[in-house]
Order: structure tokens, then sequence, then C-alpha cells
């Protein structure tokens, strides 16, 4: 009998020992944050993520589409866009984003490369993002590259975070726009 309640117990016993673990490291982790002499926005981490997909689109008409601000909330989870300023290769936008459920305010940049070959993205306020579409021609259209750059915190929620869902998130909203671009696009071809 004895054997038998040590396996009945092992699971839940292995459970608490992680949740204690687990504890042990945040309340740790918050005191490290109340006694340290750094501010706290200096901890933390860039992370990235990259897809690409092959739209049979000429890179001018993709990245036309693109930088049309109407069209934005078709393939990226915006809503709210105001054009706060707009220029031949450069354009602030006020908008928010859906990120894991979560509506975040943010003032972006946008900015055109040479040749109209990119757009590159930097959030201003709000949430740090950052990143860029890059049009790269193939034979038959355009090969679309997004690469997004986004800072989460260096702490033990923060990786725990990044780690559960965040990091998940963001690589589901930069595939599902590449997607959606390639849907939009190619029947207009």
């Amino acid at each position: 009998m004895g054997e038998e309640a040590k396996r009945k117990g092992g699971p839940m016993r292995r459970i608490l020992s992680v949740v204690s673990l687990f504890l042990f490291f945040a309340a740790a982790e918050a005191a490290s944050l109340e006694t340290s002499e750094y501010p706290k926005n200096q901890s933390q981490a860039t992370c990235r993520v990259e897809d690409s997909i092959n739209i049979n689109a000429t890179p001018e008409r993709v990245s036309q589409y693109m930088w049309n601000v109407s069209n934005l909330s078709s393939y990226i989870p915006v809503s709210d866009v105001k054009i706060l300023e707009s220029g031949r290769n450069i354009m602030r936008l006020r908008h928010k984003l859906i990120v894991a459920g979560i509506t975040i305010e943010l003032v972006s940049e946008l900015k055109k490369g040479e040749k109209d070959h990119s757009i590159a993205y930097k959030s201003i306020e709000g949430a740090e993002i950052e990143g860029a579409w890059v049009f790269e021609p193939t034979e038959k259209g355009t090969r679309l590259v997004n690469v997004l750059k986004y800072n989460r915190p260096e702490s033990i929620f923060g990786r725990i975070l990044n780690w559960l869902k965040l990091e998940k998130e963001m690589k589901k909203i930069c595939n599902e726009s590449l997607q959606r671009l390639k849907h939009i696009l190619e029947p207009m071809a």
C-alpha cells in the first residue's frame, strides 16, 4: 500500500514542486525588480519573427496595395486607422492593433525603401514593434518577406508570456497577413 500511495501522489507532488519553484523564482524576481538600480524598461529582449510567401503579382503592384492605408485592415489586425502625417515616402499613423485578444493603441511610422522594394514600419508610441515588408521579384511575381521584431520584458514573466502566447500570436499575425495578401492580390494580377 505504501508503494501504491507514492505512485498516486507522485504526479501531484511533481506539480506542486513545479508550482513552488515557479513561485520562488517569481518572488525572487519581484524582489530584484524593487531593488534594481536600473530602469525597468532596460530589461527587455528583442524577439524576431520572419515569414515569406510567393505572390503572383508584380512587386510594384504588391507595394502599391500595401502603401494604401485604406487597405491596411484587410491584411493586418488593425482598426481605427488615422493618418497623422503623409508624404511621398513616409507616413505616420495612429491605430489599434489586436494581439492575443488585447487591443494596443499605437502610433506607427511607415517608410518606403529605395525603388519601392520595401516598406519599413516602426511603432513610435505604444508597444515596441518594428520590421519590414520586402518585395523580391521572382519569375512569376513577388516573394514577399515580412520581418517582425518586438520587445518583451526580460523577466521570467515576460519569458513565460512570450513562450505561452505572445510568440505564437506574432507568428500567426505574420503568417496570416501574408496569406491574406496572397489571396487579395493574386486575383487582381
